[in-house]
């Protein structure tokens, strides 16, 4: 079960030996991430090791680490490859991602044990995880679900006053549902044969050629140029 455990032990890596070459960067990275949000016990020692030297204004480099360590710690200085020259928050952000989706198994695997050992207290002795739990959403990543519901209504309000921008799809009941299209996006039609798949795709099309300003290309792969005008 271990091994299915999400973990990012490469972005664990990396970010140390940044850290390790770049110690000015810790600053940036110390109110991101912390020492119990790493999966690799040795990352997670010499995070540990670094904030320690970094809040006295000692030198960071291996000896040091390994001095506050008490032990050896081999920093993984091969990582940082011109592919790893990244943003270090990026690698904070993701190793705490992927900490609070342990945590997330592991209070769901407690859950379990007391459900099925038919313990009564199973909420009182549950509530401090969750709230635990709860404290551990990143603001702006990881939202509650109060805070989607209030988001999902604020944009139903924006798109009702026609404060979202892209193509709307000229259909009414379909433009209260759902967000105009924007660049990038992608709107896959599914239905079974002969619904009206090819004649909703027209009149969107249809649509957005009257929106636009730009020239609308419609393909089709079973239909000929005069099904499709007919």
């Amino acid at each position: 079960m271990d091994s299915l455990l999400p973990k990012s032990e490469e972005a664990e890596g990396v970010l140390i030996a940044r850290l390790v070459l770049e110690p000015f960067l810790t600053g940036s990275v110390a109110n991101k991430v912390a020492p119990e949000d790493f999966y690799v016990k040795d990352y997670r020692d010499s995070y540990k090791a670094i904030l320690t030297l970094t809040e006295s204004g000692r030198t960071v480099d291996t000896l040091s680490i390994a001095w506050v360590a008490g032990r050896r710690i081999d920093i993984p200085l091969e990582l940082i490859t011109p592919g790893h020259q990244g943003d270090v928050v990026e690698y904070a952000e993701q190793i705490k991602r992927t900490a609070f989706y342990r945590r997330v198994i592991n209070f769901g695997e407690k859950v379990q044990t007391l459900g099925l050992s038919q313990d009564e207290q199973v909420i009182a002795k549950i509530h401090d995880d969750l709230q635990a739990l709860v404290r551990g959403f990143e603001e702006g990543t990881l939202i509650s679900p109060n805070a989607a519901v209030d988001a999902y209504f604020e944009t139903l309000n924006a798109r009702s006053l026609g404060l979202i921008p892209g193509l709307k799809y000229g259909i009414e009941r379909i433009d209260n549902l759902i967000q105009p299209c924007g660049p990038g996006d992608m709107v896959i039609i599914a239905a079974r044969p002969s619904i009206g798949k090819t004649a909703l795709a027209e009149n969107i099309a249809d649509n957005w050629s009257r929106e636009s300003n730009y020239p609308i290309l419609f393909v089709s792969r079973e239909m000929t140029k005069e099904q499709l005008l007919d």
